[in-house]
């Protein structure tokens, strides 16, 4: 795996300050920010319902880009896309992030229910890289993990064909006659979706990790609910579980 630059060799990096040229004039108001008008203007043009990110060197580009993909939506949840791109760029980073922080301290209602889960875990990236809070670093870490496995399997079911499976495709059989479990790998136990306590006791905990930081635990319980409720290995599950008292939703 190729090792992360140090701070030395990222100073002397020329595409270091290549990546943030032209950065104060695209840059967000954040001396004056009106959290209200911003989220009632709406950012002209049709909302883009399946909008494919694309990355470009030249700042003032990627973030005429950027905006498109903000189209029929409140700019205030543009305002936070361009906050990010400033702290990923390394412009005036400790000003950028103090105002991300302080949006989400006072915005953090309207950014869960209205923000994608592209732009929920890149505002986690964003705690774990640069706050000095462990605890919110901590949570927003499990957030990212576990989504971006959960992608890695999805992933895996749309490129080897398996991706039309429902849960009408489950056979209990698939457990090896004579067997309690389905064993996998290093001692892990395969869990049965009828039956099992696995994931409603990993729920009880993450509703008690999730009082430990307002922030973290909000975004937490959000991506995790929509886990359940997009199409996705949890909400496959679902129907397939028979005991009330194990349910892990809800």
């Amino acid at each position: 795996m190729q090792r992360q630059k140090t701070k030395l060799e990222k100073l002397f990096s020329f595409n270091r300050y290549k990546k943030r040229f032209g950065a104060s004039s695209v840059a967000p108001d954040i001396s004056n920010s009106d959290y209200e008008t911003l989220k009632n203007n709406i950012i002209e043009g049709e909302k883009i319902e399946q909008y494919e990110s694309e990355a470009f060197g030249e700042l003032t580009k990627h973030m005429t880009h950027l905006r498109t993909s903000f189209q029929g939506q409140p700019e205030l949840l543009f305002y936070h896309a361009k906050l990010i791109v400033m702290i990923r760029r390394e412009y005036k980073v400790d000003q950028h992030f103090k105002a991300f922080c302080e949006l989400w301290q006072e915005q953090s209602d309207f950014l869960l229910k209205n923000l994608n889960l592209r732009w929920i875990i890149s505002a986690c990236d964003t705690f774990i890289d640069h706050s000095e809070d462990d605890t919110l670093k901590a949570l927003c870490f499990a957030v990212v993990w576990q989504v971006n496995t959960l992608n890695m399997y999805e992933s895996e079911r749309h490129y080897w064909n398996t991706n039309q499976l429902d849960y009408t495709d489950y056979k209990e059989n698939k457990i090896p006659q004579g067997s309690l479990h389905l064993l996998l790998f290093d001692g892990l136990e395969g869990i049965l979706p009828e039956r099992g306590d696995t994931l409603r006791n990993m729920r009880w905990r993450m509703n008690n990790m999730a009082k430990l930081n307002p922030i973290g635990g909000a975004i937490m319980l959000e991506v995790f609910n929509r886990l359940n409720h997009r199409y996705s290995v949890y909400s496959r599950f679902k129907p397939l579980h028979k005991k009330d008292r194990t349910q892990w939703w809800g």
